[in-house]
C-alpha cells in the first residue's frame, strides 16, 4: 500500500495552493497557516511549524515576532537578544508591525493576482 502524495511545489505550505484555486483555509482544517516569512541565519525563522499566524483570530506567533525583530536588530550573539529582547519589542513594537502589515499586504497583493490569472483562464 502506498500513500499519494502532490506537493504542488509546496511541501510544507499547501495553503497557498489552496487559495490560489478558492480555498481559503478554515479554522476547523488549517489553524494556522506559514507565515512566508524566511531568513537565512536566523535562528527564528528556520521552523516552518512555529512561524505561523491564526486563521480564526489572526494571532502571530511569537516566533514570528521575534524573527522579525532579530533580522532588525542585528544581534551579536543568541544570547545577548535573549537578554534584550523583551524590551526590543516595546522599543520596536509599531515598526515591526508595520514590517509585517506590509508584508501580509504583499501576500495579498500576490494571491490577488494569481486569482485574476484563474479567472482569465476560465474565461478562455
Amino acid at each position: 500500500e502506498r500513500n499519494l502524495f502532490l506537493t504542488y511545489r509546496q511541501p510544507s505550505n499547501p495553503h497557498r495552493f489552496l487559495v490560489i484555486f478558492g480555498f481559503a483555509p478554515q479554522p476547523t482544517y488549517m489553524p494556522k497557516v506559514w507565515s512566508h516569512l524566511v531568513y537565512e541565519n536566523n535562528p527564528f525563522s528556520q521552523d516552518i511549524d512555529d512561524m505561523v499566524i491564526e486563521v480564526a483570530t489572526g494571532k502571530v506567533s511569537q516566533q514570528v515576532w521575534d524573527a522579525l525583530l532579530w533580522e532588525l536588530s542585528e544581534p551579536p550573539s543568541l544570547e545577548a537578544f535573549q537578554q534584550r529582547k523583551d524590551e526590543l519589542h516595546v522599543k520596536h513594537k509599531q515598526l515591526l508591525v508595520d514590517i509585517l502589515l506590509s508584508h501580509v499586504n504583499q501576500q495579498l497583493e500576490v494571491f490577488s493576482a494569481c486569482r485574476k490569472k484563474i479567472d482569465a483562464l476560465k474565461n478562455e
